[in-house]
């Protein structure tokens, strides 16, 4: 009886951790959007179109209808037009030859009114001849719920010189 018990128990412990550390809670899933946006962003050489305009489909799909810019030249409002975001998106990757991004140093902070706030630094190779910066960032990027998946509203850069 005592065997059983504790074998039980034991189950039931086990269960726990598992779920604790299986479970997609929003954390998980904005790292899990970050980590998305980082391989949508990849870009090695030529793509034939079809894939490029895949990839900017889908890192459009990650944009709030209201998006603002901040640093690296002012701050701006961008109105995005769902139907010519990709096509924008395709024009900017198509001007790249070989482009990636590593996001790195997450902090994610969620006050549970459905928006998040993430602090990373943001490593960028690549990146075309008119940007003078380094290809390091610190950003913070706000996110909002939206139909059951969260939406980039708000980003703000700094340019940083690592280290």
């Amino acid at each position: 009886m005592k065997i059983r018990t504790i074998v039980a128990l034991a189950v039931v412990a086990v269960g726990l951790v598992a779920w604790l550390l299986l479970r997609n809670t929003d954390e998980r899933q904005i790292r899990k959007l970050f980590d998305q946006v980082a391989e949508e962003m990849r870009k090695d050489g030529t793509e034939p179109p079809f894939t490029e305009l895949a990839k900017a489909r889908a890192l459009a799909s990650h944009i709030a209808p209201s998006l603002r810019l901040e640093g690296l030249g002012g701050r701006r409002e961008v109105a995005v037009n769902p139907s010519e975001l990709p096509r924008q998106i395709a024009l900017f990757r198509r001007e790249l030859q070989v482009f990636s991004v590593r996001f790195d140093q997450m902090t994610v902070t969620l006050p549970g009114d459905g928006t998040a706030q993430v602090f990373c630094n943001a490593f960028c190779s690549g990146l075309p001849e008119w940007v003078d910066d380094s290809g390091a960032f610190a950003l913070t990027v706000s996110l909002e719920k939206g139909s059951g998946k969260w939406l980039v509203g708000a980003i703000h850069a700094a340019a940083f010189t690592p280290q």
